[in-house]
């Protein structure tokens, strides 16, 4: 298997930065247990963070793991050597994402790190999808939320 010189590494890393054109500020989570109740508060910790983030499309499903299925809106890519886990926020252009969980978390030779993410507040269909509205205010969905909307009506 061909191996990568540290220059050659530090060489794509360079060209992986520039494709990085926003900046976001990724926060982590801090628990406190007081009586019994958990309160999550978030704090900035890492500002003017290069990324880009893009949409998965309609509103996705993946299988994490062992982990429940999560909806996943949207992919994050920063720097390799930033930090982001689940589960961190990150604001980007005013709009604020949960990380459910890092991609390739242990990939050799990493470029960069990416990371799936779900829009926070986002409303959801009852199949837990979340959805948007259109300018003119009606509700859309991705087409396979839009379906099994449909199966359910039919079977009504």
């Amino acid at each position: 298997m061909p191996t990568l010189s540290s220059s050659e590494l530090a060489a794509m890393r360079a060209e992986q930065a520039a494709t990085l054109p926003d900046t976001c500020t990724i926060q982590t989570a801090t628990s406190t247990n007081t009586k019994g109740s958990v309160a999550t508060t978030y704090a900035n910790t890492y500002t003017s963070v290069p990324c880009r983030v893009a949409g998965v499309g309609s509103a996705t499903e993946r299988e994490l793991g062992m982990a429940p299925t999560s909806i996943v809106t949207h992919v994050i890519t920063v720097g390799h050597a930033q930090e982001l886990n689940a589960p961190d926020r990150v604001i980007h252009a005013g709009v604020t994402y949960e990380v459910v969980a890092p991609v390739g978390k242990d990939a050799s030779w990493r470029t960069a790190r990416r990371a799936w993410m779900k829009r926070v507040g986002a409303r959801q269909d009852r199949a837990g999808r979340a959805g948007h509205r259109t300018a003119g205010g009606e509700r859309r969905y991705g087409r396979d939320a839009r379906e099994r909307l449909y199966q359910r009506a039919e079977r009504r």
